[in-house]
């Protein structure tokens, strides 16, 4: 005899296993969210609970090689903090830091980070090297967190002066220290103001890219700049000095896997000197 189905426990059945089916699906995405990519979740500029403890950070101070201050957390009197950056010429290398409020509430952030900010976000906000004790202030006694200050190879005293030589040209300007390869001066123009970006404002002439940065961003073929490359080898090499007399006979072309190099920048009826000057004319 076959035995009868009830329709009602079938159908209790088919929706338990549908509830359990749910729950399972909720505790995964919960266990996703919460671990897997529970990092990358917090670091989201547009995160409310992000921007809302940022709010009571002490975020700490970008400062150039001797001591200058570069970017800088102020708090008005209700406790908002905007960051301040005192020398605007340097928004290439500081990037920027940004907080937008809505009245009495927080709306989110419309910039986030970017530049040293961001690259330094973790120790200007002081979350590297935090001992248990700053954990137990901060979580349990709810003392406000207190970033570490950082500081940068930027001269900032060089940094306006190539801002200034290229006096708003479209363009970039790198200055590295050759003992050691530190950067002491890094422009890119158009720039910004990034504490405009921290008050919400749009950016001017936003066709231009001010965001950009021509410096670290930019692809630009070397040009004659690489001829100091070849030439550092071939002295290295011993395939030629600098007094070795070469000859361009007023515009001789040379063949190289079927690309003719042709010279134009020697002086008018100049046709043999030597490589240091061949060097300084710029003659492929």
């Amino acid at each position: 005899m076959t035995p009868v189905r009830d329709p009602f426990a079938i159908g209790v059945a088919r929706l338990a296993a549908l509830v359990l089916g749910l729950l399972a699906l909720q505790g995964f995405a919960t266990a996703y969210w919460g671990f897997v990519r529970a990092e990358g979740l917090a670091a989201r500029p547009d995160n409310p609970r992000r921007i809302a403890f940022d709010q009571q950070i002490r975020r700490g101070r970008l400062l150039d090689r001797a001591g200058t201050e570069l970017a800088v957390t102020r708090f008005d009197a209700d406790g908002i903090p905007s960051r301040v950056y005192p020398e605007p010429a340097a928004a290439p290398v500081t990037g920027y830091q940004t907080w937008r409020y809505g009245a009495g509430s927080v709306s989110g952030a419309s910039y986030g980070a970017g530049g040293a900010e961001a690259a330094y976000d973790a120790a200007l906000r002081g979350d590297l090297g935090s001992t248990i004790g700053q954990v137990l202030a901060t979580r349990v006694l709810g003392r406000p967190q207190v970033g570490h200050d950082v500081v940068l190879t930027l001269d900032a005293a060089l940094q306006a002066t190539a801002a200034d030589a290229l006096a708003g040209r479209e363009g970039a300007v790198v200055v590295l220290d050759v003992a050691d390869g530190a950067v002491r001066a890094l422009v890119s123009q158009p720039t910004f103001d990034p504490a405009a970006l921290d008050d919400g404002l749009s950016l001017p002439n936003e066709a231009s890219s001010p965001l950009f940065n021509r410096a670290t961003q930019g692809r630009y073929p070397p040009g004659s700049t690489f001829k100091t490359i070849t030439l550092a080898a071939a002295l290295a090499a011993g395939a030629t000095r600098l007094d070795a007399v070469v000859a361009d006979g007023g515009g001789a072309v040379e063949m190289f896997e079927g690309y003719a190099v042709r010279c134009a920048n020697e002086p008018d009826g100049v046709e043999r000197f030597d490589i240091a000057h061949a060097f300084a004319y710029s003659c492929n």
